[in-house]
């Protein structure tokens, strides 16, 4: 094992990690490591086939990286070489990325990269304007957040600051999120968070018991997940988990599911879903060619959509695409939208929008002054509410 040592300002520099090497920086209790990288500089981790770079730290310890305007950092791994940041109770790292910094991740096949977070341990990201920060993952490529008891994640995006995860052929992005934890997206006006998955790749969230996901996107803020041919989304959220999208004015939120692509929603027990959109924001599910869309509430699990005034959702349903809505035992659908607000369900050729509610279940409209509900069925397409037993279907 080789322990290497950096402390002062880096400049130009690349550093090569050699194949089938082990490299491992240590922070013991209170130990400190920074990355200072000034206006123009570079600094980038190159991992060659097989070998692993680690960095532990421990009780207390830190590690940041501060790049100053312009300066670039750049961890490259090959094939199978692996990175790791574990970071042990009460640990911190934190990437302070300034104007115009790039942060960049480029995972080739079959390479990893883990963050894992003990008990009460911090991992923020903080882009200030123009600042970029990309997670490449090629083929077979993983990257893993988790997060134990306690610990925070955190992407903050200022001012026209972008976060992008670029996800090809077979790669897989995880957040697990233990009990207690938070995860949380905060946009700032006219930064843009982008999720791009590729052809039958998979994008999964667990949220285990009170853990919470917030995405908050504030004025002009833009939030796309782009899941092509056969790639999956999936949000599952555990006893009292609860899932949030909150999108302040003029901000958008867009799922886009090509051919055979799947976006699922599972709420278990008390889990709650919520999307509050502000004024004129819009939220706008689309699904081509055989896509689907599924939102499954378990017993007691709620889903609410509150539009405020001008704002709008949209359901576009192309050729042979499906939504459903399953409501089990005593869990709840509400649209709520407030003045100027319209709610649409477009359902092109042979699509399918169906609402299944089973025993003691609610599905309320709810449509303010000069709010607008259509529902669009084009040649051969179908609408259904399939109400058990004594069920509740309102319109107001």
């Amino acid at each position: 094992m080789s322990i290497l040592s950096v402390s002062g300002n880096i400049m130009t520099t690349s550093t090569h990690f050699s194949r089938d090497n082990l490299y491992t920086f240590v922070l013991e209790c209170n130990a400190s490591l920074t990355f200072v990288l000034e206006c123009n500089a570079s600094l980038t981790f190159v991992l060659e086939c097989n070998a692993s770079l680690t960095f532990v730290l421990e009780c207390n310890a830190s590690l940041t990286f501060v790049l100053e305007c312009n300066v670039s950092l750049t961890f490259v791994l090959e094939s199978n070489a692996s990175l790791t940041f574990v970071l042990e109770s009460n640990a911190s790292l934190t990437f302070v990325l300034e104007c115009n910094a790039s942060l960049t991740f480029v995972l080739e096949c079959n390479a990893s990269l883990t963050f894992v977070l003990e008990s009460n341990a911090s991992l923020t990201f903080v882009l200030e304007c123009n600042a970029s920060l990309t997670f490449v993952l090629e083929s077979n490529a993983s990257l893993t957040f988790v997060l134990e008891c306690n610990a925070s994640l955190t992407f903050v995006l200022e001012c026209n600051a972008s976060l992008t995860f670029v996800l090809e052929s077979n790669a897989s992005l995880t957040f697990v999120l233990e009990c207690n934890l938070s995860l949380t997206f905060v946009l700032e006006s006219n930064a843009s968070l982008t999720f791009v998955l590729e052809s039958d790749v998979s994008l999964t969230f667990v949220l285990e018991c009170n853990a919470s996901l917030t995405f908050v996107l504030e004025s002009n803020g833009s939030l796309t997940f782009v899941l092509e041919s056969n790639a999956s989304l999936t949000f599952v959220l555990e006893c009292n988990a609860s899932l949030t999208f909150v999108l302040e004015c003029n901000a958008s939120l867009t799922f886009v599911l090509e051919c055979n692509a799947s976006l699922t929603f599972v709420l278990e027990c008390n889990a709650s879903l919520t999307f509050v959109l502000v004024s004129n924001a819009s939220l706008t599910f689309v699904l081509e060619s055989n896509g689907s869309l599924a939102f499954v509430l378990e017993c007691n699990g709620s889903l609410t959509f509150v539009l405020e005034s001008n704002a709008s959702l949209t359901f576009v349903l192309e050729s042979n695409a499906s939504l459903t809505f399953v409501l089990e035992c005593n869990a709840s659908l509400t649209f709520v939208l407030e003045c100027n607000a319209s709610l649409t369900f477009v359902l092109e050729i042979n699509a399918s929008l169906t609402f299944v509610l089973k025993s003691d279940l609610s599905l309320t409209f709810v449509l303010e002054c000069n709010a607008s509900l259509t529902f669009v069925l084009e040649c051969n397409a179908s609408l259904t509410f399939v109400l058990e037993n004594i069920k509740f279907l309102y319109f107001y």
